[in-house]
């Protein structure tokens, strides 16, 4: 699915789980993205969760280099390095893979300027990733992403705020729509702007701490 990636760009929603209790996974996890279904063990090896110390998963990310993870800017917004570790070569969050320790966050120098505009950013780690079946960077390409699209999104969102996260990877196959229908279709047009990809297939499919491929 994955091998004849043209494009990528990264759509990760806002994650609210600071201060919170420790975090309640779900192990009943069928199609808990709306309109998904469990990802198939290595089909997303760039897929990484990103474990805040004490708490657990906190938000998604791809792999893009041996040290390097891209994910938005709001999942280290506010953390240091020292309290994040990521978690590469699982689709589980309870069993397998392997967690390396970051050692610096570079986030998008724009971040929230307009509000929810350039959510973009790079984790170093501090040791290298050792590439494998289940470990593999991310492709990529500078091109824009068009109008209908096809993009698989993929994750550990929740179903509803503050619900339960699913412990195994989530995927759902949607189609992009231009900015122009995007602003169209949604109250808070004036947050919309080039830097981001919408998706519709149909109403209520979707999910939160995401990464999104344009296939």
């Amino acid at each position: 699915m994955y091998g004849s990636m043209s494009q990528l760009r990264c759509c990760f929603c806002q994650c609210q789980c600071l201060g919170r209790e420790v975090l309640q996974l779900d192990d009943n996890y069928v199609n808990r993205i709306v309109g998904g279904h469990e990802a198939a063990n290595g089909a997303v090896p760039h897929q990484v969760s990103l474990q805040l110390k004490g708490f657990g998963h906190y938000c998604g990310g791809s792999i893009i280099a041996d040290r390097w993870i891209l994910t938005a800017a709001h999942c280290v917004d506010g953390q240091t390095p020292g309290q994040l570790n990521v978690l590469v070569g699982t689709n589980s969050l309870k069993e397998g893979g392997q967690l390396h320790e970051s050692d610096k966050f570079i986030k998008h120098n724009r971040y929230n300027r307009p509000q929810f505009h350039n959510d973009i950013a790079l984790i170093r780690l501090k040791s290298k990733l050792q590439f494998s079946d289940t470990v593999k960077p991310i492709g990529y390409s500078e091109k824009t992403v068009g109008q209908g699209e096809p993009v698989t999104l993929t994750g550990w969102g929740r179903t509803s705020a503050g619900g339960p996260v699913p412990t195994k990877l989530q995927t759902i196959d949607l189609s992009s729509i231009s900015n122009e229908e995007c602003k169209r279709r949604s109250p808070g047009a004036g947050n919309v702007d080039i830097g981001h990809i919408c998706t519709l297939t149909k109403t209520g499919e979707g999910l939160a701490m995401v990464t999104l491929v344009v296939r």
